[in-house]
Parts: C-alpha cells; sequence; structure tokens
C-alpha cells in the first residue's frame, strides 16, 4: 500500500548589502529585501501569516523588522555585520505555524507548517555581498514554492514524505430517524430527540501517524484520538462523550462504486453523564458516522491522501448504541443528512 504526501521545504531569506553610505557615525550600512509571498507549482501563493517579524540582533545593534504588508517583497537597512536572526509570529507556538494560501481557483486557506530549522540562525552582512539564511518549513500539500523576489531571496525545497496523520470532521444537522428502546429506565425515551427532530452534530478525529492498516481489498483504516466534538441536543453530546473517553476510534475508507469514509468509536465502562448515570453501573457504548465521498480515494493498493484533503459536502449517517454490556441494546438512534466533512492533512 503506497500513500501520497507533500511537504514544504525551506523558506530562506537572503540579505544583500547596498553601496555605502555614511551615517552620522560613518556606518557602513547594507539594505536587504524580503519576500513574504512566493508561487506554487501549481499556481497557489503562499504568505507569511500577519504580525510576523524577523528580528535581526548583536551585541550592538537589535531591530525589528515586520513582513507584514500587500508587497511581494520588504526592504530594509541594517548595518553590515554578524547578527542572530529570529523568525516571529505571536499566534505561533514554538515550531508550529500556519501559512496562509491563496488557491488557483482563488479560495484561501489556512495551511499547518512545522518550523525546522534551529533558531536564531546565524548570519554576516557584507557589503556588496548576499548573505543567504534558511528557515525550513514543512507543510502537508505543499509543491514547489519559490520565494525569488528581489534582493533578499526566499525559496522552498520540497521533499517526497510518507506521512499518515490529519484531522478527520464531520459537522452538520441531520434528521433524527427512529431509535429503539429496549430497557432501561421507563423515561429513557424521552431522553432522546424525537423522530423527525434535526440535530446539530459535530465529530472531530486526530487520525494517528502510526499508520493505515489494509482490511480488506477494499476498506482501509487508522487509529485516531478524539479531537473534538459537539451536539444541539443533550443525549446526543451525552454519547460523544461516552465514546470519548475511550479512545478505541478507527477511521476507514473504503473503495468500490460508492466510496465511504467513516469514523467510529466504542467504550465499555461505567456511565458518567446525566443521560446514562443512573441506567447501569457497566455499559457499552458505540458511535459512528460514515458518508459517501464523491472520489475515489483507496483503489485496493494505493491510498490517496491528497485526493481526500479539503472540504466537501456528503451524505452522512450516524449510528448509535448503547447496551448493558452483555449485548442487550437498550438504545439504539440513527440520523441522516447532508453535513460537511473536512479532511485536514497533518505531519
Amino acid at each position: 500500500m503506497t500513500m501520497k504526501w507533500k511537504t514544504l521545504g525551506a523558506l530562506a531569506l537572503a540579505t544583500t548589502a547596498a553601496a555605502c553610505t555614511e551615517t552620522s557615525r560613518s556606518e557602513k550600512v547594507g539594505s536587504f529585501d524580503t519576500a513574504i509571498t512566493a508561487t506554487g507549482s501549481d499556481g497557489s501563493l503562499y504568505r507569511l501569516p500577519p504580525e510576523s517579524y524577523v528580528q535581526v540582533f548583536n551585541a550592538a545593534y537589535s531591530d525589528i523588522f515586520p513582513l507584514d504588508g500587500d508587497a511581494a517583497t520588504m526592504s530594509f537597512d541594517v548595518p553590515v555585520g554578524s547578527y542572530s536572526i529570529y523568525l516571529y509570529n505571536p499566534f505561533s507556538m514554538g515550531a508550529e505555524w500556519q501559512l496562509e494560501r491563496t488557491n488557483v481557483d482563488m479560495t484561501t486557506e489556512t495551511v499547518s507548517a512545522t518550523l525546522i530549522t534551529p533558531l536564531p540562525v546565524a548570519v554576516t552582512i557584507v557589503e556588496d555581498q548576499v548573505t543567504s539564511v534558511v528557515f525550513q518549513f514543512q507543510v502537508p500539500d505543499g509543491g514547489t514554492v519559490t520565494f525569488a523576489e528581489g534582493e533578499l531571496e526566499v525559496s522552498i525545497n520540497v521533499d517526497e514524505q510518507s506521512a499518515t496523520g490529519g484531522r478527520a470532521r464531520f459537522d452538520g444537522w441531520m434528521t433524527y430517524a427512529a431509535n429503539e428502546l429496549v430497557g432501561g429506565p421507563p423515561d429513557m425515551a424521552t431522553r432522546f430527540p424525537l423522530a423527525g427532530e434535526s440535530v446539530w452534530e459535530m465529530g472531530e478525529v486526530v487520525v494517528d501517524a502510526s499508520g493505515w492498516v489494509q482490511r480488506s481489498s477494499t476498506r482501509v483504516c487508522a487509529p485516531g484520538t478524539w479531537w473534538s466534538y459537539g451536539s444541539s441536543h443533550p443525549a446526543p453530546f451525552d454519547m460523544l462523550q461516552e465514546t470519548l473517553s475511550g479512545n478505541a476510534i478507527e477511521v476507514c475508507v473504503t473503495s468500490g462504486p460508492n466510496p465511504q469514509v467513516s469514523v467510529a468509536a466504542q467504550r465499555s465502562g461505567a456511565p458518567t453523564t446525566p443521560t446514562f448515570a443512573d441506567v447501569a453501573s457497566n455499559m457499552h457504548f458505540y458511535k459512528q458516522f460514515y458518508g459517501n465521498l464523491p472520489f475515489q480515494v483507496y483503489d485496493g493498493s494505493t491510498l490517496d491522501l491528497d485526493a481526500m484533503a479539503g472540504s466537501v459536502t456528503i451524505q452522512t449517517w450516524s449510528f448509535e448504541t448503547a447496551d448493558s454490556g452483555d449485548g442487550t441494546f437498550w438504545y439504539e438512534g440513527n440520523y441522516d443528512g447532508l453535513v460537511n466533512f473536512t479532511y485536514t492533512p497533518q505531519l
């Protein structure tokens, strides 16, 4: 089984010293340009996020240069010499960054990026010479991107890597079709939505990087953990919370005439939520989202995660059960509707 993945490589800065000018202290001053946008191989436009800046400093000099603005390049003056350079953004945590991408259809999105270059970077700006500093990022599905505007050159190298991480999310309104209740408290039926009632549900799962496993000639699955969840009705919300604490979650993709994606979770143990806490001391909970994909992701031998990246509205079903732990289903519920499915690749 082959998995396709793209990583975004080096975000490089180059500094160019201009002709000498005399300051009040007769210092030699060099100028450098900084490219803050780049065009990918597919025509997408990448940009550093708003409020990004570089800090340039040594024992005698320190300055901060914002990398915001509409221009493709920015120019700054600094005295020639040796410096340490940091790349900053107030909304980025350490190595975890968000780059802005404008696609060829003019839609915009934010893509996750990992800064893998150790900071600070040591550089020497020499008069009439170009000094380059490289900040290396990895970004899923980055393509070939070259920042090369002006004398400060920013370039990106691209590696092909095998990666399996990502987030799978179902989000939208679904109609509660029916429920089946056997045993349990007499008021069990009143705790759940009525047939025909619309319920908003959301479940988002992080697909573990431990890898995908081929379950059959048409099905491939990977383990996952809950990232977030929600519901407009307290009982389905409690169902999500009950399965959340178990972390026995699996994300699967099937091929065939009607390709599907599914997220299933289950847990056995003592109930902890108001809907189920008075039902029994030990229960088994099961929750599944599954929907029809408008494209093939798995053909029986190759899993193409690039094809699944992005958001699409799909016909989706949600199925949930709660039983006494011995196989007696005290509750079974079904939902269906057109909801958003989003898969976000991650390194």
